[in-house]
């Protein structure tokens, strides 16, 4: 079945030393990314009992919602490379194996464009940020470009995954 989560997935066919540095930053991403889901809960609870004594963590809020946007953004190519991405697979279920392999390139490859441009443009603003020297309005001065890096690090490397996937999938169509 297409898209089912692949349990080999740190197991890719290309092997070469480019591929395990990548899949070894994407594993390191996941991680920092579930150390960050501990991170917001343990701040945010720490934050509600503290204010049954009148006290906060002041930046625990901007905190949590700049974590909020790394999350997802850090566990992205970790997921597309496993698989576990969100897919709906009502349609390739019901086609031709051959069919199926064939639309799952297609829809792979359209992912692919889709990240690259979310990286460009991740990319360009990430630039901008820095160059104008953004910084967030909040009470915690965060450079701006430091919530945005991460949209094209997140996108770029997704996009890398997804093409693999037309690979791997196109080798299985011949």
């Amino acid at each position: 079945m297409i898209g089912v989560v692949d349990k080999r997935a740190d197991e890719s066919p290309a092997r070469g030393p480019l591929s395990i540095a990548v899949d070894g930053l994407e594993n390191a991403m996941a991680a920092i990314a579930g150390a960050m889901i501990v991170f917001a809960m343990a701040t945010v609870t720490l934050d509600v009992v503290l204010r049954m004594f009148r006290m906060s963590l002041w930046w625990s809020f901007e905190v949590t919602e700049f974590i909020l946007v790394y999350i997802p953004l850090l566990t992205l190519p970790w997921l597309a490379r496993r698989r576990a991405h969100i897919v709906i697979d009502i349609v390739t279920a019901r086609l031709p194996r051959r069919s199926a392999l064939r639309l799952d390139i297609f829809t792979s490859l359209l992912a692919v464009a889709i990240c690259l441009f979310v990286t460009y443009w991740g990319a360009q603003a990430t630039h901008t940020a820095y160059e104008r020297g953004i910084v967030g309005a909040g009470m915690v001065a965060l450079p701006r470009w430091a919530l945005l890096f991460v949209i094209p690090l997140g996108f770029g490397l997704a996009a890398i995954e997804f093409a693999r996937i037309a690979y791997q999938t196109a080798k299985k169509v011949r």
